[in-house]
């Protein structure tokens, strides 16, 4: 992947995200962990990441910045669960520049997001869509989404 950020169409103004994007770049994201008694099937989950994105793909979006102004922008670059220990850098190349993103070691999953890009409620719909259809796929049932 090349190290040039590319240029995303930008979309509606990210009133919300403004202030945060100013703040200094060492600011970390903000980090779930979630253990699971089994180990993870990075397959299945990568599947469940797929289907949240297809019935939520404002998940994928990022944040551009023109004449000061801060945007959403659709960011067709595809969102990978990675197999690593490490939290990655929100936003970054490695992330594909989405500002969510999910990672996995062994019985832990790792969901993080850059808080200039949507609130907790925002993670945690992330989150729970996730390990929903991860769980559904898993298990060989549909569970109640409630």
């Amino acid at each position: 992947m090349s190290m040039t950020r590319p240029n995303f169409e930008k979309e509606e103004l990210a009133i919300s995200g403004s202030p945060y994007v100013y703040l200094p770049v060492d600011i970390p994201a903000y980090t779930v962990e979630v253990t699971h008694r089994d180990p993870i099937d990075g397959e299945q989950l990568q599947r469940a990441l797929d289907r949240t994105l297809q019935r939520m793909p404002y998940l994928s979006d990022t944040l551009t910045i023109e004449h000061g102004a801060v945007y959403y922008a659709k960011n067709p670059l595809p969102m990978e669960a990675a197999h690593t220990a490490s939290i990655r850098h929100v936003g970054g190349s490695e992330t594909s520049y989405h500002m969510l993103d999910l990672i996995w070691d062994g019985h832990t999953t790792c969901f993080s997001m850059y808080h200039g890009f949507c609130d907790g409620q925002g993670l945690n719909a992330f989150l729970e869509s996730v390990l929903y259809h991860y769980y559904c796929m898993k298990d060989g049932v549909e569970y109640d989404p409630n």
